[in-house]
């Protein structure tokens, strides 16, 4: 199976941490990096997983996107919209355009 490409909006790790994370208080892995301008957030433990899992057949990261129904943070980020994260680390997603380019999938 194929999935869409990931364009890191974090969706995934808010919700539950992969095997090599860990929940914090707000269910959301703590090793989600804070977001760039356009929302996009990172994982602190990429390089650490990418080693790891080479040669698997289904990596953790680079098999893309298993999440796409009902993730607005995803849309918002292929859309060029602004993700906004308050001080609990919900996401809000603005109506502005970001100056940043778009991503592309």
């Amino acid at each position: 199976m194929e999935y869409p490409s990931c364009v890191r909006s974090g969706y995934c790790c808010t919700k539950a941490p992969c095997h090599y994370g860990k929940s914090g208080d707000d269910g959301a892995c703590i090793y989600l990096l804070p977001p760039d301008t356009l929302g996009r957030r990172s994982c602190d433990k990429y390089e650490y997983i990418v080693e790891h899992e080479k040669g698997a057949i289904w990596p953790m990261m680079g098999s893309g996107c298993s999440s796409t129904l009902y993730n607005s943070m995803r849309e918002s980020i292929l859309l060029g919209q602004q993700i906004v994260w308050d001080s609990d680390g919900k996401p809000h997603v603005t109506m502005e355009q970001s100056n940043d380019n778009r991503a592309t999938e």
